[in-house]
């Protein structure tokens, strides 16, 4: 390989001929890249972390008398989906590290299966995300009508199903056509951004990132304001409020990405490398915070202790 005189990237010749193909890291891209690559590695790990633990529980619960399921209620349906998701997320971001191998990032397998992951593990957890805001509300405004644990096992079901179809669909069509769809944005690969694939990138993320975003916020502020008015003793204000976590904890990592989105759509701000990174690596933590919140409000969810799960509406 031929290291480049001019702007420091580790590149062939035939590399440059290929601008849409391939981009070469500069120095700065390196380092920003190696924080966004340890970010998602933190999010893997905590995941993986979480998924022993609940397949220990489950052993552990195998041996009780009597046994106990794994999937007692609707949260826990709504929590193996948002982990899931997570888990997806985080292998999908850790592809990042074959570009810091390489010094660049290119068009090819690899590139197609960071897309399509990417793909996949957004929309998944802004759906599971969603789910949990709505059913949180439901079950505190409308108790008798809260979704029972079936009814949250084909909304999950359903939702995954939703996910693989679009996804599968969009990026079959394109491996069809063999264009440049899936290719280095320019860190990482995503959507081309040329123009004419911007009507893709929003079936297959930003229209459930955003939806997410904004039931996060709406059932959010009116539930925060009724539990407090309404929610005794303290007990029962906790937990209506913990079951929000997640759609507060999703919203707070999203909001910077979609500024940073919505000015790139707009063209009216050129957004610098070091902006772009420090909002991935933001939001690349996503799986880890997940797992913090969890481990530090469990309520009995997934076999981790044995203290009753109540629904807010419930109670």
């Amino acid at each position: 390989m031929i290291m480049a005189s001019l702007n420091g990237t580790i590149c062939t010749p035939e590399d440059y001929l290929q601008p849409e193909a391939v981009h070469c890291f500069v120095q700065g891209e390196i380092i920003g890249m190696t924080v966004v690559t340890c970010t998602a590695f933190i999010s893997l790990f905590a995941v993986l972390y979480f998924f022993l633990r609940v397949l220990i529980n489950v052993i552990s619960a195998s041996k009780t008398r009597p046994k106990r399921s794994l999937v007692s209620n609707p949260m826990d349906v709504y929590m193996l989906s948002l982990f899931a998701a997570n888990l997806l997320h985080a292998v999908g971001d850790a592809i990042n590290i074959k570009w810091l191998h390489n010094g660049k990032s290119f068009q090819g397998t690899a590139c197609t299966a960071q897309g399509v992951l990417q793909g996949m593990a957004s929309s998944a957890v802004a759906l599971s995300t969603l789910v949990i805001a709505v059913h949180t509300f439901i079950t505190v405004f409308r108790p008798k009508s809260s979704p029972s644990l079936f009814a949250s096992q084909v909304a999950v079901v359903c939702l995954w199903a939703l996910v693989i179809v679009i996804t599968g669909a969009i990026s079959g069509i394109h491996r069809a056509q063999q264009d440049y769809f899936y290719v280095p944005s320019p860190e990482w690969c995503w959507i081309n951004e040329a123009s004419s694939y911007l009507r893709f990138k929003f079936p297959e993320e930003y229209i459930w990132l955003w939806t997410a975003l904004v039931v996060s916020i709406a059932t959010y502020v009116p539930l925060s304001i009724w539990s407090f008015k309404h929610l005794e003793p303290s007990y029962r204000r906790q937990v209506a409020m913990l079951m929000l976590l997640y759609p507060v904890v999703y919203s707070v990592l999203v909001i910077p990405e979609t500024v940073v989105r919505w000015l790139e759509f707009g063209h009216t701000v050129h957004i610098k490398y070091p902006a772009t990174l420090a909002v991935q690596a933001i939001f690349d933590l996503n799986g880890f915070i997940d797992v913090v919140v969890f481990l530090s409000t469990r309520r009995g969810l997934l076999l981790f202790d044995t203290e009753e799960v109540t629904d807010p509406g419930s109670m």
